[in-house]
């Protein structure tokens, strides 16, 4: 109910009427003020929950845009990272901007001169941070391409360099090598001839890992290889193989590509190398030439070729007496006849991982058996089975087979001193590459007992089709 105001005033109450006519025209003005304010308010509210991560600590958002980042050194372009966080708004600018660990991995589309000028513009953003910095190109280098590393490269922790062999060799003497520690080098084409001598890595001090290109040997670059502790190298003949490894003396990972058809070495003792870990050998067919000529008392993962013939197991199996401590284990055997795999298999028993391509025929799922018929024992340490094959020679028998070899090794078996229980199988992996042949409904149950039951992890692919477990198809 509205108030009325008198016609007559009492001289008493004067002043307090006054006061009233003052708040009563004061408030309409401040409910309309309130009202617009809450208005505001909704509207920065829903602005507000329309972008939350706008709303995140800085840290949090610094950290979430360095993991935005792709993996190994950055191409700058601006429909990536940190280019492409830096155009979406204000905020993320200046977070991007202000993030040194945003700018301190670069590898340029082409070199020219101004990519000079980016690359000044990155490491500068960088700040005192450590560059990982790649140079890849087929054409000539700019002309103020060295001097520029010789001015930044004392920086410089991780760096790949591909490029012209001539380039390769005239940029590498310009590089300050105080800071590097792992180096990818190579000629993108050759330029004719024989390939230039690349200097200036041999007082890298904290050079510890190395990837050597097609086209650049180990005799073909200055390198400190007594502290070296990985390297990957390509197309190598065998007793380059050995070489490296003898200079190498640190030396715990190696990857070697191997040149078929090498000369092989007269006999000579075995090279007894202490610290070798893993040696992956792809391609070529001369992996046991090499092995033959090694001693590696200390290696847990070996992958390689192995082809069939009772001289190659016999090599094979002379080598695995010199490796008690094998653990990894990745074989392609396609060649290989299941008895001579088999063979090979149960001369490293300490393998917990098995990689291997082979046929997958059930005279190997048998071999595989825990503890087979004339009461050998076939690697009671396994717990991962990865197998890649074409798919041909899998029939109902195999599958039937691979059931009871699972079987076998989940059970209650024990390992040949009968003192304690060999290891569980936790993961079996089947890679079809050519037939995709599904196991039948039967089978499917009894794999479907064994998952449960044995909490083992089974999948049976074909490239990109699932065939087991069968895959759910939503409604």
């Amino acid at each position: 109910m509205p108030f009325s105001y008198p016609e007559v005033v009492s001289p008493r109450l004067r002043g307090q009427y006054a006061r009233l006519r003052q708040l009563d025209k004061a408030i309409p003005e401040l409910q309309a003020t309130l009202e617009r304010l809450i208005q505001e308010r909704r509207a920065l509210r829903r602005e507000v929950m329309a972008y939350p991560i706008l709303t995140l600590p800085n840290e949090l958002t610094c950290e979430i845009f360095i993991n935005c980042l792709s993996p190994g050194r950055v191409m700058p372009t601006p429909l990536a990272p940190p280019l492409l966080l830096a155009q979406v708004c204000n905020q993320w600018r200046a977070i991007t901007l202000a993030l040194p660990e945003m700018w301190n991995r670069v590898r340029p589309r082409r070199l020219s001169t101004n990519t000079i000028q980016l690359l000044n513009l990155w490491l500068h953003r960088a700040g005192t941070l450590p560059i990982s910095i790649g140079l890849s190109s087929h054409y000539p280098l700019p002309h103020t391409l060295p001097s520029w590393a010789a001015l930044h490269s004392n920086k410089w922790e991780h760096v790949s360099l591909v490029l012209r062999d001539i380039e390769l060799a005239l940029l590498a003497t310009w590089i300050k090598v105080c800071a590097l520690k792992t180096l990818v080098i190579g000629p993108s084409e050759r330029t004719g001839g024989p390939m230039p001598f690349v200097r200036g890595f041999k007082m890298a001090q904290n050079l510890h890992e190395v990837t050597l290109l097609r086209g650049l040997r180990p005799s073909d670059i200055d390198l400190p290889w007594a502290q070296l502790t990985t390297l990957n190298a390509t197309g190598l003949a065998v007793p380059e193989c050995v070489d490296v490894l003898r200079s190498g003396s640190r030396l715990v990972h190696c990857t070697f590509f191997i040149h078929s058809g090498s000369v092989p070495q007269l006999p000579s003792p075995r090279l007894r190398h202490p610290h070798l870990r893993q040696l992956i050998l792809q391609y070529g067919t001369d992996h046991l030439d090499l092995l033959q000529q090694l001693e590696l008392p200390s290696l847990t993962r070996i992958q390689l070729s192995l082809e069939s013939g009772v001289e190659n197991v016999t090599r094979f199996l002379e080598f695995a007496a010199q490796c008690p401590h094998i653990q990894h284990m990745s074989v392609e055997a396609a060649s290989l006849g299941p008895a001579e795999f088999i063979q090979c298999l149960r001369a490293t028993p300490a393998v917990t991982m098995l990689e291997f391509q082979a046929p997958c025929r059930w005279e190997t799922w048998r071999g595989l058996t825990l503890r087979s018929l004339d009461g050998h024992y076939c690697l009671p340490a396994l717990t991962q089975l990865r197998i890649t094959d074409e798919g041909r020679w899998l029939d109902d028998t195999a599958y039937r087979t691979l059931v009871q070899m699972v079987r076998s090794r989940n059970g209650s078996s024990r390992d040949l001193n009968g003192d304690r229980p060999a290891a569980k199988l936790q993961l079996l992996s089947l890679m079809l590459l050519a037939h995709g042949r599904r196991p039948g409904v039967s089978i499917a149950k009894q794999l479907d007992d064994l998952r449960a039951t044995t909490n083992i992890d089974i999948c049976i692919e074909s490239r990109n089709l699932q065939l087991y477990p069968y895959p759910v198809i939503s409604e």
